[in-house]
């Protein structure tokens, strides 16, 4: 594999653990060596240089992002002043049969720089008086670099491009009716080819998917808000009200409105 394609699988289904974050400059030595013990780095940089991970040895450009695994023996060539945005994290033991996600050591983030560097910027100015903000934004660039990167799950099959399409269109939808042939045809996919891919991927079917993502939110909104029922049916899609109270006793075996009783009296 050339260093370009070095990739490493990193669980960003759990949320990192920042360390510490900020902005540094470097160059009065022309090479610095660490060792960061159990944390993760990523440097946005605005220079010229090298970076050695483990003795592979990876250019560093304007526009450049990097992300070094735990542990690896790290060491940074500089030409002059050498500018770049940091974050130090690990993350929480992952969760027995948690997938990883493929994440490139190096990348151009090109047109994406500018924009990620204001995220990063952000990020790093809220860090010392509302971290947990910094933490959600760290976590967000870190998905959105991973999206540049051919996923790879390490627990799971990877689903399959159209039907990650479909699931956001679904998730947009969900609140009007869906008709599955339409949801085809704007992916490009026959009825049938669509169904096979869905069921391969999340073993399910469209409809069925459809109908479990509607009982979640609406098992959602009848726990956490006082909104009326029929304003809750509607939401979710189900806008038939005799309709809607059969699919949410059949889904748990209790009425919304007792659904409802039942989860106040347990917060009691």
């Amino acid at each position: 594999m050339f260093a370009s394609e070095r990739r490493w699988p990193i669980p960003l289904e759990c949320q990192p653990q920042v360390l510490n974050m900020g902005y540094a400059v470097h160059g009065s030595l022309p090479v610095e060596r660490y060792q960061l013990e159990g944390l993760w780095c990523m440097h946005l940089y605005e220079y010229i240089g090298e970076l050695w991970i483990d003795g592979t040895t990876f250019p560093i450009r304007p526009g450049y992002i990097s992300i070094t695994p735990p542990d690896a023996r790290l060491e940074y060539h500089y030409l002059g002043r050498s500018e770049h945005l940091y974050a130090h994290f690990s993350f929480s033991s992952r969760p027995t049969g948690q997938s990883t996600i493929s994440i490139l050591a190096m990348q151009d983030l090109e047109d994406e720089f500018r924009p990620l560097q204001s995220d990063f910027t952000h990020a790093v100015v809220s860090w010392p008086t509302r971290p947990a903000r910094a933490t959600a934004r760290l976590w967000d660039i870190l998905w959105q670099i991973s999206e540049r990167t051919p996923v790879i799950s390490t627990a799971q099959p990877s689903v399959h491009p159209a039907v990650e399409q479909v699931i956001q269109m679904i998730e947009l939808r969900i609140g009007e009716r869906i008709y599955i042939s339409d949801l085809a045809r704007e992916v490009g996919l026959s009825h049938n080819h669509l169904a096979r891919l869905f069921q391969t991927s999340l073993g399910c079917t469209i409809s069925g998917y459809i109908q479990k993502r509607r009982i979640n939110r609406a098992h959602h909104l009848l726990t956490t808000s006082t909104r009326s029922i029929k304003s809750i049916a509607i939401e979710v899609g189900i806008s038939d009200l005799h309709l809607f109270n059969k699919t949410i006793h059949r889904a748990f075996g209790i009425s919304p409105t007792q659904l409802r009783h039942q989860q106040a009296t347990t917060q009691l």
